[in-house]
């Protein structure tokens, strides 16, 4: 949820001319630069590098800028657990200071990429990012439920975090997210309802715009939905370093992709990509179609009337330029296959 806010509001500055995506991302925040790679280990004694080559903002927002996380890289676990050095779960700004486990474009690495893409929202706007996400993104599209501070009446409303117990149930997780970390985390860290996400993505599928409001050009968001990879490779399957944070993520048996924030599959599906058969249960596992590619946004489950209040978007728009036109006629057959069950 919080990366594709953040990779929207990075969009913004670069149609502004503000930011670009080949931009060294050292030249707006010095202290990435200081960050090195590592190499492995001689003992406990981390081994390390300078990079080769300078990461770009288009590396961030593709995840190839070689960072990681500790509960999908063992290296970095390994790491985190010999210096001691806060984790994100700890919700200070220097568990940010991570070394590199690739080159920028080697491969894809899921990672705090995007946290360090809020840093630059920050130092190219001089304003806190919840602060520039709430006044150009949040606001305008009536986003009236979401936030990096809930409020306490917000807070009694929060679901609980649930861990899966050995015989397939859930119970509550011993998991506890701060309530008040160093800085609005750009990678993860935003509060808001299933009502209030589904407005975003809307706006995504309507171009950038929804309700008269425009938060990104049409051809920013054509942009952020084409695969920029470059060749570096997905992994096959994303291993868990932590099993109690997260388990073995495999690869969706399709061709895929990057864009500008979001996970794209670029092949046509049956029962996803062809509009003629868009269901509510699609925008229910959180896919949002373009065309003939899917962009997997959010893994959340929402309320049916949410999702069908996104199909309907998704059912009217015209998007890239008249050549993806859905019928309204398929909502209508939604609701009336659903009314007769």
């Amino acid at each position: 949820m919080t990366k594709a806010l953040t990779s929207v509001a990075a969009l913004q500055l670069v149609e502004q001319g503000r930011l670009a995506l080949d931009q060294d991302v050292a030249s707006v925040l010095p202290a990435f630069g200081e960050l090195q790679l590592l190499e492995g280990f001689d003992g406990d004694e981390p081994r390390l590098r300078d990079l080769s080559r300078r990461p770009t903002i288009q590396h961030l927002l593709t995840h190839t800028s070689g960072l990681s996380y500790w509960f999908s890289n063992v290296d970095l676990k390994r790491w985190h657990d010999v210096t001691a050095a806060p984790t994100p779960l700890s919700g200070l700004r220097k568990c940010l200071d991570t070394p590199f486990v690739a080159e920028p474009g080697e491969r894809w690495e899921y990672g705090v990429s995007t946290a360090w893409l809020g840093l630059v929202v920050e130092a190219v706007t001089d304003q806190k990012l919840d602060e520039y996400l709430t006044r150009h993104v949040f606001e305008p599209l009536g986003m009236t439920d979401t936030t990096f501070r809930p409020t306490e009446a917000q807070r009694a409303r929060l679901m609980e975090i649930h861990d899966r117990a050995p015989d397939g149930g859930l119970v509550l997780s011993d998991i506890e997210i701060l309530e008040e970390p160093e800085l609005a985390f750009g990678g993860e860290g935003a509060y808001g309802t299933a009502g209030d996400y589904m407005r975003f993505l809307c706006a995504l599928l309507r171009g950038g715009e929804l309700d008269g409001t425009r938060i990104l050009e049409p051809e920013t968001v054509a942009l952020m939905f084409a695969d920029h990879l470059d060749g570096a490779p997905l992994p096959e399957v994303m291993r868990s370093a932590i099993p109690e944070l997260t388990n073995d993520v495999p690869a969706l048996p399709f061709r895929q992709g990057w864009g500008l924030g979001l996970h794209l599959l670029l092949e046509d599906i049956p029962g996803i990509t062809d509009p003629k058969v868009v269901t509510a249960a699609e925008v229910l596992h959180g896919r949002a179609m373009l065309g003939e590619k899917v962009a997997i946004i959010g893994g959340g489950i929402v309320g049916t009337e949410v999702a069908r209040a996104c199909v309907r978007e998704f059912l009217t728009a015209d998007f890239a330029g008249g050549r993806h036109v859905p019928r309204i006629e398929k909502i209508a057959r939604i609701e009336a296959e659903e009314a007769g069950h």
